[in-house]
């Protein structure tokens, strides 16, 4: 049985591999025959390694003599989990260097390596970089450090589940304007970019919220956008006490969580001090919530909660991550002591007829006088996950609009709002 596993395997992979040699040959016979003296832009997308490096090589060096301006290249593979680091394409900085050619504005790399630079380096080709996009890419730091000196312009930077040789790295830019990384154990990531306007950070360590809030605070004050994912749930409230303090905050976009019953924290939220600029909040919420075997009555209260800490707030986004449905509670709770000065839309995502989602859209038809939508749509993403693929449950089509289009009926004609049902 072993070997014959082992057999099919060897049988899958050398069919990859036969893809991969047709994909490149088909790919070479393109430039062979294409005639043009400027590109400006340069996409690979297939699950290519280091055995098409000198083809790879040659489409990059095509488009540096015709004055590229956007290389993106995908290798993510379906079969990543064969592909060692060892087999991954590595980025020709020489190419690039020995080019000195100095067109290139944006670029986004996927699953590849992107090594230290060679001695006799010249980091001109990235002059005019504005954006460089990292996923999966094992990072020399050297580099990192090089092209935050060298790249006057840069105003963009992602670095998600990328490896680097030290375990920290410190991101210090007089142009950055917007920073999107994630953060392990095994690389630690601070910055200080004091033009930074957007931010979107997740990471899974406790104690790193601290130093990311402290960079918030004292080394990016003009910050008005930012996603935070809150993991584990216990430290909401103090994460949201500190990012209440970043007065130009207009955007806040929350990834939660939950690892534990959240409504054990709405106590502690009440503390939170008042948002004094924010005009939109995005909860995406995931976690046990969405669980079959629920152990405990998931309560919409800790939401409104956090809604009385923003009195400013204009638009509110509410997506139910992998939704399940689950048993109905006794009675849908009536927040009569809760309002809302500021509020016009509501959009509720990942929707599927819970009881959850009726009470929630209930209490807003209402009590928030100045509501003037609430969109309930099934579709839902994770925010975390690089990609724009869009996921709804059959639930929602089968029944779950009809309940809801029941149950908020009477609530939807004595209130002002339009309750719009996707």
């Amino acid at each position: 049985m072993f070997g014959r596993k082992v057999e099919m395997k060897r049988t899958e992979k050398d069919l990859i591999d036969l893809e991969r040699t047709e994909f490149v040959q088909r790919v070479n016979q393109f430039f062979q025959k294409f005639n043009t003296t400027k590109i400006d832009s340069l996409r690979v997308a297939y699950h290519l390694t280091s055995g098409q490096r000198s083809s790879i090589d040659r489409w990059i060096s095509f488009g540096l003599t015709r004055g590229v301006e956007r290389i993106h290249l995908n290798f993510t593979s379906y079969d990543y989990v064969y592909t060692s680091k060892l087999e991954r394409y590595v980025f020709p900085l020489l190419t690039l260097s020995k080019s000195g050619v100095s067109t290139l504005k944006h670029i986004h790399l996927q699953s590849c390596i992107l090594p230290n630079p060679p001695a006799n380096f010249s980091a001109v080709p990235f002059r005019n970089l504005r954006s460089l996009v990292l996923y999966h890419v094992h990072v020399g730091q050297d580099l990192i450090t090089s092209l935050l000196s060298e790249c006057v312009l840069l105003e963009e930077l992602s670095l998600i589940g990328c490896e680097f040789a030290l375990l920290k790295l410190k991101i210090v830019s007089s142009s950055l304007l917007h920073l999107h990384f994630s953060q392990s154990f095994e690389n630690w990531i601070t910055f200080e970019c004091h033009k930074l306007s957007y931010l979107e950070f997740y990471g899974d360590i406790p104690p790193c919220y601290r130093d990311i809030l402290w960079c918030c605070a004292t080394k990016a004050p003009l910050l008005k956008r930012v996603l935070f994912n809150i993991y584990p749930t216990s430290t909401m409230p103090d994460i949201l006490a500190s990012l209440a303090n970043l007065l130009q905050l207009e955007i806040l976009s929350l990834d939660v969580f939950q690892t534990t019953n959240i409504s054990l924290v709405e106590n502690s939220l009440r503390t939170i001090p008042p948002f004094k600029n924010l005009k939109e909040l995005n909860l995406f919420i995931a976690g046990e919530l969405m669980d079959e075997e629920l152990k405990y009555e998931f309560d919409n209260l800790w939401i409104f909660t956090i809604l009385r800490a923003c009195p400013l707030l204009q638009k509110l986004s509410i997506m139910f991550i992998c939704p399940k449905l689950l048993a109905n509670q006794k009675e849908n709770k009536d927040l009569g002591m809760f309002s809302h000065n500021e509020l016009k839309v509501i959009e509720l995502g990942g929707c599927i007829g819970n009881w959850y989602e009726i009470e929630f859209a209930m209490n807003v038809l209402k009590y928030v006088h100045t509501l003037e939508r609430i969109i309930m749509s099934p579709f839902w993403k994770d925010p975390g996950y690089f990609g724009s693929s869009l996921y709804s449950d059959e639930e929602w089509f089968q029944n779950g609009r009809e309940i809801v289009r029941e149950k908020l009926h009477c609530c939807e004609k004595a209130g002002q709002a339009q309750l719009i049902l996707i």
